[in-house]
């Protein structure tokens, strides 16, 4: 089941400068954490133009797919949606 979130979360993201790639690692929600393993990053794109620009992925980890959007001027990562198996 899909749900409609908007709520700023915890995350733990990744920077590889090398490559010049930033992901999310780790997400805490409902009371505990989930690693997103990298084989399932799924979609990331961007909207939005200068001060308003977002970063959006959406990711799979155990048995849960969250779209979450990251602001890259304060770095608030906010999960917009999350579903359930």
């Amino acid at each position: 089941m899909r749900r409609l979130v908007n709520r700023p979360v915890a995350v733990e993201w990744l920077s590889r400068p090398r490559d010049r790639r930033f992901f999310p690692m780790r997400i805490y929600w409902d009371g505990a954490w989930h690693d997103v393993p990298e084989l399932f990053l799924g979609f990331h794109h961007t909207y939005g133009e200068r001060d308003a620009l977002r970063h959006v992925w959406e990711v799979c980890t155990d048995g849960h797919w969250f779209r979450l959007v990251l602001d890259p001027r304060s770095l608030i990562w906010t999960l917009e949606i999350v579903a359930d198996d």
